[in-house]
C-alpha cells in the first residue's frame, strides 16, 4: 500500500507491471496512466501512478517474430515478465497487441493477472453502444484472433481488414511507428482503410496495434470513431491500480496468485 499525501483521495492499492515494447508507445501509456487521475482537486496532484516498468530490445523481437523465431521471441518475453513479477508487480500491462496475443503460450511463467487489452477496448465499445467494428492491426493480431475470441462476450463483432490494407498497415507500423516514425502516407493510410470499414458496415474501428495512438491526433477527418487500443488499456492499467478491481475490464487469470 503507497502513502499518498494529504488531500489526495485516491490511494494506489496494486502495482502495474508494464512489459515495454517501443520507448515512443511506452511514453504514450506513461502519460496516459497518469493522465486519468482526476483533475478536479483543488491543487494539481505532482504525484504519479507508483509502477514497474521492464523494456525490452523491441527490434529484435520483430526480427524475430517477423523471421518464424517466435521461440525465441517468447524467450525474451518471458524473461521480461519474470522480471516484473520480482520487481513487485500486482498485475501485468503488456504494451503490445501482438505480444498480448502470445500470452497464452507463457501461460506457465505469469503468476500475476493479465490486464487484457481487448477487453479494456470492447468494455468502452460497449459503452458507446459499438458493436460492429473493424480491425487495425499487425498480421500477427489479425491472425492470432485476439480480438475475434473477445468481441461475443461483449456482444460485439470483428470486421477483419482486406489483405491489402493488412499489408499496408503492418508495413507502416513495422517500418515507421515503431521507430517514432509518422507519415502523412500513413495517416492517409489509416482513414482509408476506415472508409472501407465502413463500406463494410463497422461503425467503428480498433486501432489494435498501440502504436497505431502515434497517429491518433491526425484522424479528425475520420468518418467512424476510433477505438484507440493504447489509451484505453492505459486508462484501465490506470483503474485497476488505484481501485484495486482488476475484474472490471476481466483481466485474465493464471495459475499463481496476485501480490497485494
Amino acid at each position: 500500500m503507497v502513502d499518498q499525501p494529504a488531500g489526495n483521495k485516491r490511494r494506489q492499492e496494486l502495482v502495474p507491471g508494464l512489459i515495454g515494447m517501443s520507448v515512443h508507445t511506452d511514453c504514450v501509456y506513461l502519460q496516459e496512466i497518469n493522465r486519468a487521475n482526476p483533475q478536479n482537486e483543488v491543487e494539481p496532484q505532482v504525484s504519479s501512478t507508483r509502477l514497474v516498468l521492464q523494456a525490452i530490445n523491441f527490434q529484435q523481437l520483430t526480427l524475430d517474430l517477423n523471421g518464424g523465431r517466435r521461440d525465441d521471441a517468447g524467450a525474451v518475453i518471458r524473461q521480461a515478465v519474470s522480471a516484473v513479477q520480482q520487481a513487485g508487480a500486482d498485475f501485468l500491462v503488456v504494451t503490445a497487441n501482438t505480444i498480448n496475443g502470445m500470452l497464452d503460450e507463457l501461460d506457465d511463467a505469469v503468476t500475476v493477472p493479465v490486464l487484457d487489452i481487448t477487453r479494456a477496448v470492447f468494455a468502452e465499445a460497449r459503452e458507446q453502444g459499438l458493436s460492429r467494428l473493424g480491425l487495425l492491426s499487425t498480421r500477427q493480431t489479425v491472425e492470432s484472433g485476439l480480438y475475434q475470441a473477445t468481441a461475443a462476450e461483449f456482444g460485439c463483432s470483428v470486421i477483419t481488414p482486406s489483405a491489402e490494407i493488412a499489408d499496408a498497415v503492418n508495413d507502416a507500423i513495422f517500418h515507421r511507428l515503431i521507430r517514432g516514425v509518422c507519415t502523412d502516407g500513413d495517416v492517409r493510410t489509416v482513414l482509408e482503410s476506415v472508409a472501407w470499414f465502413e463500406a463494410q458496415g463497422a461503425d467503428s474501428v480498433i486501432l489494435g496495434c498501440t502504436d497505431l495512438t502515434l497517429l491518433a491526433g491526425r484522424f479528425d477527418s475520420s468518418p467512424l470513431p476510433l477505438l484507440d487500443s493504447t489509451v484505453l488499456h492505459a486508462r484501465a492499467a490506470y483503474y485497476a491500480a488505484t481501485t484495486g478491481d482488476i475484474n472490471r475490464y476481466s483481466a485474465r487469470r493464471h495459475t499463481g496468485t496476485a501480490r497485494r
